[in-house]
């Protein structure tokens, strides 16, 4: 069979590997070929990248020939930490092109599904971007799924791009606006930001910073009396806590109204039990739970590992589904607490160790608790053990030679990986 006789269906499966400049060059080979890149799953995702993609003549090519296809799109940045004043073309050329761009858009009436916009550092900058792009947002009815992820924001284009957001209220399920650490958090507390999230009654999934939510978002979701509030995505920084604490009761109630709500804690570079157990509630439905430590942290007092596992086992062993721990400079002996701590969370799905164990048994009996619990045990178990020694190498041999089978037929994907040259053992699930 030629390549001229292919089925359209056929093609279309080919072109999904071509970058968006080369399908349009496709499109002008043949009819049937032009044919073939008109399949709405080619372009129902469009990532366009501001600062590269709106020099070429394709993505306005793209985007007129099949915009009734775009469900989902995508504003970034190639270069995100390039200084705007070392753009190539200048920024007047290129706020004109952008502003064209977006009116291109508006001008086709295309209703998406979804919108992000993700790393736009410099945001004060490009005032004509965002005016166009609200009136953009504010022409999108059926939106399910709004993020702004990475983004510099200042006060007013917070409000505006998220107020643009609410004439799709009633189907907007999803709302991302986390990572966004480059303002103070006195943004996040104005009566207009609160007011525009008390709108969002109908949301399912909701992804922000810990200190967007200590600034009243918490309430205005209670006082917006959403019950389908069902995943809550949290990330806390250092230093994070020390602004403002949500308190035991306000989580109550928050659970009260919202029953089927799961929450995930990210702690990044919070290492001190103090400082976790400020943050971690006994009231909070906690359903993932991630802690990582960098290299540097505060000499003065001890990080106190063992507490904090031990904090996770006594509040949260009923809820708990994922646990990450990266804790690589750890010099606690954690072995007993591990294996407590993964006997104990009768519903763990997922745990990631980074870390150092004391003793290779540990790895031993966790193999010889997932053959015993069938039901209930993990699909993967992953080691990835560092600067071995041949006792430890005699260890995982015979390890490997004695539960690869048995773990095989419990349909465990058991797997011990290379070594290399650090002192730390990765235990994966």
């Amino acid at each position: 069979m030629s390549f001229n006789n292919l089925p359209l269906e056929l093609l279309a499966e080919i072109f999904q590997y071509l970058p968006r400049k080369d399908r349009i060059t496709c499109s002008m080979v043949c009819t049937r070929w032009k044919y073939a890149l008109d399949c709405p799953y080619l372009w129902k995702n469009m990532i366009i990248y501001l600062d590269t993609d709106l020099m070429e003549p394709s993505t306005i090519i793209a985007t007129k020939q099949y915009h009734e296809h775009f469900k989902a799109m995508e504003f970034c940045w190639a270069n995100p930490r390039l200084p705007a004043r070392w753009m190539q073309h200048g920024l007047q050329e290129f706020s004109k092109r952008a502003c064209r761009y977006i009116m291109i858009l508006q001008d086709s009436f295309i209703q998406l599904k979804s919108v992000k916009i993700v790393d736009w550092y410099e945001i004060p900058k490009f005032k004509k971007i965002t005016y166009h792009l609200c009136k953009f947002l504010r022409s999108q009815i059926n939106l399910v799924k709004v993020s702004f992820f990475n983004v510099n924001f200042n006060k007013g284009d917070c409000v505006k791009l998220l107020a643009a957001c609410l004439s799709s209220v009633n189907n907007l399920k999803h709302m991302d606006i986390s990572n966004c650490h480059h303002v103070g958090p006195s943004m996040f507390e104005s009566v207009t930001f609160i007011s525009c999230i008390e709108h969002l009654s109908n949301l399912c999934v909701l992804r922000l910073d810990y200190t967007v939510l200590c600034g009243g978002v918490l309430d205005a979701i209670i006082l917006s009396k959403n019950t389908e509030l069902a995943y809550l995505d949290v990330t806390v920084r250092d230093y994070d806590h020390t602004r403002a604490l949500i308190s035991e009761q306000t989580w109550k109630k928050l659970h009260m109204q919202c029953p089927k709500l799961k929450v995930a804690m990210h702690l990044k570079n919070i290492c001190h039990f103090d400082d976790i157990y400020m943050v971690l509630r006994e009231a909070i439905p906690l359903t993932t739970f991630t802690l990582t430590c960098g290299r540097i942290w505060d000499q003065t007092r001890s990080r106190q590992y063992r507490r904090t596992i031990l904090l996770l086992i006594k509040n949260y062993c009923k809820t708990l589904e994922n646990i990450c721990l990266q804790i690589n400079y750890n010099r606690e002996v954690l072995d007993d607490l591990i294996l407590e701590l993964i006997h104990e969370c009768i519903n763990l799905k997922y745990f990631d160790f980074h870390g150092i164990i004391e003793n290779m048994e540990l790895l031993k009996k966790i193999c010889q608790m997932q053959i015993h619990n069938r039901e209930n045990g993990f699909k993967y178990f992953h080691i990835l053990p560092t600067n071995m020694n041949p006792r430890n190498h005699y260890f995982l041999s015979r390890l490997h030679r004695d539960f690869a089978a048995k773990l095989e037929k419990c349909n465990v994907d058991f797997k011990i990986c290379n070594a290399s040259s650090k002192n730390l053992v990765y235990v994966y699930y």
